[in-house]
């Protein structure tokens, strides 16, 4: 694709990447090295989490994934703080326009998932070896004065998992979760 015919996107070059270039839209290409002023688009694909991918050199030529959500901040957002990651603030992974995309905190991205339903919590959560049922007998067990090391070994977990949902640190979501932890 001839440059002049990309005039009509809006795309920069992405800073951390020589030869890459991404439009507000999200889509990626590269500088054609054979000749002058074409630039290649990019076909991604859906990587392991969700994101779209594309495989891409660095400096060094070693081809790398890159997240196109990422370079689409890079180019299209100011620059980014230390502790701040991307965020999709409608939740979509795949929606990678430069108007949907923002620097925010681990702690605003998860206040995100939240509002949109997207994050995966409780005996939702991939590693989760409690389900609803078990943090309601659980719980059941600690009124009744049971120690938290007993009811450990029952359900075959580390005691402060046990002391965690008594506490309210875990499972706060469900119901008959304590509100403050001298309950």
């Amino acid at each position: 694709m001839a440059i002049e015919e990309l005039l009509r996107f809006n795309i920069q070059n992405v800073p951390s990447l020589a030869n890459a270039y991404v439009s507000d839209a999200g889509e990626v290409f590269t500088r054609d090295r054979r000749v002058k002023n074409v630039l290649n688009p990019r076909k991604p694909y859906l990587g392991r989490v969700g994101y779209y991918v594309v495989q891409l050199p660095d400096k060094e030529k070693n081809a790398a994934p890159r997240y196109i959500h990422r370079m689409v901040a890079e180019a299209f957002l100011p620059p980014k703080k230390a502790d701040h990651e991307v965020r999709h603030l409608d939740g979509i992974r795949t929606h990678n326009a430069a108007t949907n995309l923002a620097w925010g905190t681990r702690r605003d991205n998860v206040h995100d998932a939240i509002r949109h339903g997207t994050h995966r919590r409780g005996q939702d959560a991939g590693a989760a070896k409690l389900n609803n049922e078990d943090v309601e007998v659980i719980r059941y067990l600690l009124k009744r004065g049971a120690s938290c090391y007993a009811i450990a070994k029952v359900f075959s977990v580390v005691q402060s998992t046990i002391s965690d949902i008594r506490d309210g640190h875990t499972w706060s979501h469900t119901s008959n979760a304590p509100h403050s932890p001298d309950q």
